[in-house]
């Protein structure tokens, strides 16, 4: 019964909304490439971190506060894959977008967070997407979606 209830739990986490109460987001503070960042995230948590919805977004937004960084640009987990075609690693996901004032703007296939100097995603690009040259280097937003009945 327990292991039952267990899958149910995690079928439900999976089709819903609701699913990204099980991420954890961590920022990093290591200026890196998106690739870099990318196999960083995958390799101490789950992913360069996508964001399905405007509470995901402010979540996150709040994590860059948390950190008391400086940073005014953060990676996140969305590239283009082909020429207008802009993809996350979870292709079930809502496709929310929070793109700058002409954005995408072919400056490149990797996509950052834009934050203010006061670390609340309100000044500057206002927490808005921009697209930039994936060698770039900044600091990102892993998140950790590990689900356990434990």
């Amino acid at each position: 019964m327990e292991r039952i209830t267990c899958m149910s739990l995690l079928l439900t986490a999976v089709v819903s909304s609701s699913a990204r109460a099980l991420h954890q987001y961590h920022f990093v503070n290591q200026k890196k490439s998106w690739t870099e960042a990318q196999s960083y995230c995958r390799e101490k948590y789950t992913d360069l971190v996508t964001i399905s919805d405007i509470q995901e977004q402010n979540d996150i937004e709040q994590t860059i506060k948390r950190a008391k960084s400086n940073a005014d640009r953060v990676w996140i987990g969305l590239k283009n894959t082909r020429v207008g075609f802009w993809s996350d690693p979870v292709f079930y996901r809502e496709q929310y977008r929070n793109w700058g004032s002409d954005q995408p703007g072919g400056d490149g296939d990797c996509v950052f967070l834009g934050c203010g100097n006061d670390q609340s995603c309100v000044n500057d690009h206002k927490g808005q997407w921009h697209d930039v040259n994936c060698s770039t280097t900044r600091p990102f937003i892993c998140y950790n979606g590990e689900f356990s009945c434990k």
